[in-house]
């Protein structure tokens, strides 16, 4: 990786070199790419969307489901091994075996 690095920051700095000479191939496919990627990034889901998003599904819930639900809401989605352990404290998951189907070591459910 730093090898990589390495070459591309030498790379980096050769090009910005007032001497450098990029032809107009090259110059045409860098900006083929670069569009390329500014297309691919602006239309996938950002966080802040995705964060807006749950705040309005959560919202929906505590408008339209009883309150006495949402302990077993909120037990499906935690499901035999609570959402706030992390994966490597996971080692043995077959007592976690129930309604949500197998459990690998991963924490991942089989089904």
């Amino acid at each position: 990786m730093a090898f990589y690095e390495t070459v591309m920051v030498k790379g980096y700095e050769t090009l910005v070199d007032s001497d450098t000479k990029v032809d107009v191939s090259t110059a045409m496919i860098a900006a083929g790419r670069l569009q390329a990627l500014i297309e691919s990034r602006a239309s996938g889901t950002s966080v802040v969307q995705l964060i807006a998003q749950l705040d309005r599904i959560i919202r929906a819930i505590h408008d339209s489901v009883p309150q006495e639900l949402w302990d077993e809401i909120l037990h499906k989605i935690d499901g035999p091994v609570s959402a706030d352990i992390p994966r490597d404290d996971i080692e043995d998951c077959e007592d976690a075996e129930g309604e949500y189907g197998p459990m690998v070591a991963d924490g991942h459910s089989c089904t």
